[in-house]
């Protein structure tokens, strides 16, 4: 066994044991991978981490992900990218919010992820400044929920009295690895997706006979299948070059729209049942949702492809997603 297969065993045993319809699994899944040094994966222990790369964190990602269960591995890490201290206590969650022209000390509007629980705020510029925020620099806070997917976001209205400033100069690393974080989860979501309605129309009957032996159903499961195939060969391709902006883009644009799609046929196949708040579905294509415009929308990175293919064509393109060109197109995050 490998040690990449190895973390994904342990998330995956870790999470199995929780049930992710549960408002507490998120947090209590989140003890336990600080338990295990897990949120550390990816950064070495020069820095304060565990050790492994990126490929190893993705695994970790992916297997929450799948699971239906939320936690703030994402966005704790590349908090630490950005320089925050490394922690070991598990009730130390670190929110992350990307404000473009964002200066501090200042005031500060948002809805965070994790908003609710977290003990810190990294705030990022977007290019080359970002802040840490601790609960003593944070004066007001309104507005408290769950959010989409279970992740205990809140409405803040921060006053930011004294802000630590952080690395400089980050962009590329921070959106590198934004990109490919989110593309492992959101391929670990439409997976479970996938095994859900592939599951559930075989169990299903109508007209004696299982539901996807009708010709329209086994095609939206063809499609699925399809589709999960090409999220998956675009991370795999770009976790090679994990330290390239370029492929990691590539993968990111290509699991949101994969992802999109076979969460959209499995609720088509599934009908009102699996938006209801008992059934497990629910808990991964809203992970989908939340996830595929979590730091910058979907939509920004497909016009930073999109120059990349107005800018230099298919050639440029290809170059771009097999890592022989770091260059998304011209005004990309440096």
């Amino acid at each position: 066994m490998d040690d990449i297969q190895a973390v994904s065993e342990l998330v995956r045993d870790m999470a199995g044991e929780l049930d992710p319809r549960d408002p507490r699994s998120p947090l209590d899944l989140w003890r336990r991978l600080v338990g295990a040094d897990l949120h550390e994966v990816g950064l070495s222990e020069e820095e304060g981490g565990a050790g492994g790369d990126l490929v190893h964190l993705c695994a970790v990602v992916r297997e929450c992900a799948a699971a239906g269960i939320n936690v703030p591995v994402v966005e704790y890490h590349l908090g630490r990218v950005l320089g925050a201290r490394p922690s070991s206590s598990s009730d130390d969650v670190l929110a992350l919010h990307v404000a473009e022209m964002a200066t501090l000390p200042g005031e500060v509007t948002a809805r965070l992820a994790w908003g609710e629980c977290a003990q810190r705020v990294a705030v990022f510029d977007g290019r080359h400044r970002a802040w840490l925020l601790d609960s003593g620099s944070i004066d007001l806070q309104v507005g408290t929920g769950v959010g989409l997917s279970n992740n205990h976001s809140a409405r803040l209205a921060m006053r930011v009295t004294s802000a630590a400033e952080l690395r400089t100069d980050l962009g590329q690393i921070f959106w590198q690895r934004s990109a490919l974080l989110r593309a492992a989860g959101l391929l670990g979501a439409a997976s479970t997706a996938f095994r859900m309605t592939d599951e559930y129309v075989t169990s299903r009957h109508q007209f004696g006979r299982p539901l996807r032996k009708l010709p329209a159903v086994a095609r939206s499961l063809a499609v699925m299948r399809v589709q999960l195939d090409k999220a998956e060969a675009a991370l795999s391709a770009a976790s090679q070059v994990a330290h390239l902006l370029g492929p990691s883009s590539m993968s990111r644009v290509v699991a949101a729209d994969c992802a999109d799609e076979i969460v959209r046929t499995a609720h088509q196949l599934h009908g009102a049942m699996g938006t209801t708040w008992e059934h497990p579905l629910r808990t991964v294509t809203t992970m989908v949702w939340d996830w595929r415009d979590a730091e910058r929308p979907v939509r920004e990175w497909k016009r930073l492809v999109g120059e990349q293919a107005a800018h230099g064509g298919e050639p440029a393109l290809w170059k771009a997603h097999l890592g022989t060109a770091n260059h998304l197109a011209p005004g990309t995050v440096s």
